[in-house]
């Protein structure tokens, strides 16, 4: 290194540019760059490994003449000790920016790209239900870096929950962070889980099944209730049509003209609607439907109103007559009639069905007897009515378009013994 005098601030104030840049020497490898712009660069010169390399150390006067030789000094530290403060500064820079990539991998962040993976996956109406647990789970850790996550945070969202008297949300909520996080393991952002052990915490969930109704005088003065109902033609045809058939309500508010052969009495509920009001199968397979005499009637009158429409049910509300009736009229309906929510809900006719048809079971012989006769095929046969999924795959595969005829038969039974209910002569 060349011996030189020590710089002043005078001097270095007093430097003027010139046409090209010139460098002032402080010693010890330390100087100051001249621009011919006019600004000042401060440098600094080292030897390591036999190598001459060159550093910056900020801008004068921001970066003065004693915080200059400050730098300086600690770098002259690193080479002795045979350190490249070069690749020191390399180094922490990287750092700095893996710190600065993780605080801008928040929570939120990798949520949105999670749910653009999946989102396919969910159905329109189901997609709503997930946007509104991710906003909950947003508003507790959103903001926060995905990395700093504790199981604490996690534990803390969900108890906010509870506290509500929320225990079904709580367990959802756990469950889609569970998710989150673990796709953010997946593709390297964090290294565990911390939301794996969440239900560990959580009161388990109490089952609350749909309302149903199974005595025979309760049953038949709903039905009447049902026949007088005095609402929108396509809710009054709805109600009167759901007990008949057994369908999910998500199924028969969706109800295409396309998919009723009235003439074979014969509706076909595809696996998929090609529409974004998620009412199609929720098992992702066609359900064969097999129409009394009673729903076929109906249905026929219905067509006279709403034929020229490809809803059999499009909501009577004018700006969404493009989409069908949805699930919240019925229940507003069953609600007008006097029945609440603990007394009767849309699905709890399912569970009517379910409960009350094997007293319809049709024998080997195809007649209709009473009592739990040949359970085993009325089983099969009640579980194809109401779409479920058959506990052996294989077989469930295999009986997903069978039992047709019995199954008419079935269904033609239980559509006579709801008019001897509605009649009041059970």
């Amino acid at each position: 290194m060349r011996t030189v005098k020590p710089l002043t601030d005078k001097q270095i104030s007093n430097a003027k540019p010139k046409g090209k840049e010139y460098s002032l020497w402080d010693g010890q490898g330390l100087h100051i760059i001249v621009k011919p712009t006019g600004s000042k660069l401060w440098r600094f010169q080292f030897t390591l490994a036999e190598k001459k390399k060159l550093m910056g150390l900020g801008q004068y006067p921001a970066t003065s003449l004693d915080a200059a030789r400050g730098k300086a000094q600690e770098l002259r530290k690193l080479a002795a000790a045979g350190v490249d403060p070069v690749a020191r500064r390399q180094e922490e820079q990287a750092e700095e920016r893996t710190r600065q990539g993780l605080a801008a991998c928040t929570f939120q962040a990798v949520a949105v790209e999670w749910y653009a993976t999946v989102k396919g996956r969910y159905r329109p109406t189901n997609q709503k239900k997930v946007l509104w647990l991710l906003r909950l789970l947003g508003e507790a850790m959103g903001p926060l870096p995905i990395h700093t996550i504790r199981y604490n945070h996690i534990r803390a969202a969900l108890r906010m929950v509870i506290d509500k008297g929320n225990v079904a949300t709580a367990h959802k909520l756990g469950s889609k962070a569970r998710e989150i996080f673990s796709y953010a393991r997946r593709n390297g952002y964090i290294d565990t889980n911390p939301a794996d052990d969440f239900t560990k915490d959580l009161p388990p969930i109490k089952s609350q099944p749909h309302a149903f109704i199974t005595d025979e005088k309760k049953l038949g003065a709903l039905l009447r209730s049902m026949d007088e109902y005095d609402g929108a033609l396509q809710v009054r045809y709805a109600l009167r049509l759901m007990p008949y058939l057994a369908l999910r309500i998500s199924e028969l508010r969706g109800a295409r003209w396309a998919e009723i052969d009235l003439d074979a009495a014969l509706w076909v509920v595809p696996a998929k609607r090609q529409d974004k009001d998620g009412t199609g199968m929720k098992m992702r397979q066609p359900h064969i439907v097999p129409l009394s005499t009673q729903a076929v009637a109906l249905l026929q009158d219905l067509k006279l109103f709403t034929g020229h429409a490809a809803l059999c049910f499009p909501s009577p509300v004018g700006k969404k007559a493009s989409q069908p009736i949805s699930d919240m009229t019925i229940r507003n309906a069953l609600r007008r009639m006097g029945y609440a929510n603990k007394e009767i809900t849309p699905h709890g006719f399912r569970h009517t069905f379910s409960t009350l048809a094997n007293e319809f079971a049709l024998s080997d012989g195809d007649t209709i007897e009473g009592g739990l006769a040949h359970k085993k095929r009325s089983d099969d046969w009640i579980t194809a009515a109401l779409a479920k999924k058959d506990g052996n795959n294989i077989r469930g595969t295999y009986n997903h378009a069978a039992y047709i005829e019995p199954r008419r038969k079935l269904m033609q039974a239980w559509a006579d013994y709801l008019d001897t209910l509605r009649e009041g002569k059970a």
